[in-house]
């Protein structure tokens, strides 16, 4: 009887399965004693901008989501380039005419002869002949102007989202490595559940050792009693 019971005794005790919760238990007291304040902090003012920002999504930290490259800027463009042209020419073309009225008056060519008129219809057909070619070169110039507009508010937008967008990165880069009070939480949650399930997992197995331990010594005592 004595050799039976000793043979489970024996059997059970080498078959038992432990857990050393020690390593969780030092992470969970790492993570309560985590002080979070900075980055919650930083975070609450980011997510706050984050909030403010996204009621004007076009204006949001600077961005430029659009430039102008309407037909209106366009011929406004070509338009200010022509008037800048007649600003010049205009009163150059009067002083010519006043010029050529004040020679052809002194050669004795009055105002109703024939070689007075073709003389100031010569003038007038040269002068619109180079309104023509000023037209021309407003609208050239114009197009070009307004291409540079264009590429210009083009490399204005770029800068300024970049400088945004490097300003945010700068924050989240100072956030990498930083836990927040959601992170520890979540942490500590993961590290709880990681414990209760090792440890279940430890009791079931030692569960069942002992069985087999059981049905092992029942098999001993068994053959020791035939």
């Amino acid at each position: 009887m004595s050799k039976s019971l000793n043979v489970f005794s024996k059997v059970g005790n080498g078959l038992k399965v432990g857990y050393n919760s020690q390593p969780t238990n030092d992470f969970l007291n790492y993570l309560n004693n985590y002080n979070t304040s900075n980055v919650d902090h930083t975070l609450n003012n980011l997510t706050s901008w984050a909030s403010r920002a996204s009621d004007n999504l076009q204006n949001m930290g600077g961005y430029t989501f659009q430039i102008d490259g309407s037909e209106d800027l366009k011929n406004n463009i070509t338009n200010a380039m022509y008037q800048n042209y007649l600003s010049k020419l205009l009163p150059q073309y009067e002083a010519e005419q006043n010029d050529l009225q004040t020679r052809l008056l002194n050669q004795g060519l009055g105002v109703n002869t024939a070689a007075y008129q073709n003389a100031m219809n010569n003038l007038v057909s040269a002068q619109n002949g180079a309104l023509n070619d000023a037209i021309s070169e407003a609208v050239n110039a114009g197009n070009t102007a307004y291409n540079n507009d264009i590429q210009n508010q083009i490399a204005i937008g770029n800068f300024q989202n970049n400088a945004a967008q490097n300003y945010i990165n700068l924050l989240l880069s100072a956030l990498e490595n930083s836990l927040s009070s959601y992170d520890v939480a979540q942490n500590k949650y993961e590290a709880g559940n990681n414990l209760s399930a090792a440890q279940s997992k430890a009791q079931n197995q030692s569960v069942q050792n002992q069985l087999k331990a059981i049905k092992i010594a029942a098999d001993t005592a068994k053959s020791l009693w035939s």
